[in-house]
């Protein structure tokens, strides 16, 4: 039993001695356990990176709605006066009585030289107390259907005491001859033929025709 010691012993001191002596140096030294340490601590830093990513991720996914929420509940930023502007109301009087001196507006010295037959339509006013008649072509298809439609929606009514709030007068000539008001409700008597005609205020133009003639008398 002793000798069989023996053998394994002077076995693994042979085994030993093997061992190139620079491998063992090399493990004794500071700069292999050194980098055996720097291997681990990058490992471990990879790790806790990845785990702040993660967690950040999670954080930031459950806030989003929250702030999106925020956003939608929050009151709107008051107007700025260019936008007051685009909301006043259109008065159809005003827009006219700026537009005389508009290119697209041909001015006639009576109503005889009136054309009761133009190329589609005609948007005809006179000022109070002015002889002249201030004619606005409408020949746009487009433009025409708008200006149909807004004849036929009658505007809000004229109370008593808002009779001279429209003062200018207003018509409109179409293609056949027929001419409306659009200070009248639409009817067979209140439509005239090749010819103008005084009446008495009934209604408002409606907004589709005031934003039609505003967007007519545009540079």
């Amino acid at each position: 039993m002793n000798h069989r010691k023996t053998e394994n012993a002077e076995f693994l001191m042979d085994a030993i001695g093997g061992i190139d002596d620079r491998i063992i140096a090399m493990a004794q030294t500071p700069a292999a356990i050194t980098v055996l340490r720097r291997k681990h601590r990058f490992q471990y830093g990879t790790l806790a990176a990845c785990l702040c990513l993660v967690i950040s991720l999670f954080v930031f996914s459950r806030l989003l709605p929250l702030i999106g929420s925020d956003k939608e509940g929050a009151s709107p930023a008051p107007p700025d006066s260019l936008n007051d502007s685009e909301e006043t109301e259109l008065s159809l009087s005003q827009l006219l009585t700026d537009g005389r001196t508009n290119l697209s507006v041909q001015k006639l010295s009576s109503s005889d030289k009136i054309d009761y037959f133009p190329i589609g339509a005609q948007i005809i006013w006179q000022m109070p107390g002015d002889d002249t008649y201030y004619t606005l072509a409408v020949t746009n298809p487009h433009d025409l259907n708008t200006l149909r439609r807004a004849s036929e929606h009658s505007g809000d009514p004229i109370l008593p005491d808002e009779g001279t709030a429209e003062q200018i007068s207003v018509w409109i000539n179409y293609a056949d001859g027929s001419v409306i008001s659009p200070h009248l409700k639409k009817s067979d008597g209140n439509t005239a033929y090749k010819t103008l005609f005084a009446y008495s205020p009934e209604i408002t133009p409606n907004e589709t025709l005031c934003q039609l003639v505003d967007g007519l008398l545009k540079p």
